[in-house]
């Protein structure tokens, strides 16, 4: 049986964690500022799953894409724990991890250098089902 948040609205899971690949590319362009201890909603596809991306990372739940198509998406929202910002190089002809440090604010901007994704840890996290994000209704 599904739980049901104070809206009333249908929510697929509750999890304790999870982790959320976030390109920066997608922060510089459509992203608003995330906080660390501020609680935000994301929409994200399953790694692996439904949405097939293979993160560099390769320590993340969900991907999180605002070009993505939403027949893929859930909403995700939760307080966020941290934010890890991660930077890539290639080194003959291979992308190598270069850097990842933690911070407590990103906004695509101020982060320094030219970050290439993020993971975002978020916790108490609502995981809404993709019917209520397209607006369907789901009730059988």
């Amino acid at each position: 049986m599904k739980k049901k948040n104070d809206a009333d609205k249908p929510i697929a899971e509750h999890i304790d964690k999870c982790r959320i690949l976030y390109e920066a590319w997608e922060m510089q362009c459509c992203g608003d500022p995330i906080q660390v201890g501020r609680r935000i909603k994301l929409l994200g596809a399953k790694i692996p799953g439904e949405y097939h991306y293979k993160t560099r990372a390769n320590d993340a739940d969900y991907y999180h894409q605002h070009h993505l198509c939403e027949e893929f998406m859930y909403e995700l929202r939760g307080k966020v724990e941290s934010i890890v910002v991660i930077y890539w190089e290639v080194i003959d002809g291979k992308t190598v991890e270069k850097e990842r440090r933690e911070v407590s604010f990103i906004d695509g901007r101020t982060e320094g250098g030219n970050p290439d994704e993020y993971i975002i840890t978020l916790s108490d996290v609502s995981v809404f089902e993709k019917g209520y994000i397209l607006g369907l209704d789901r009730k059988s």
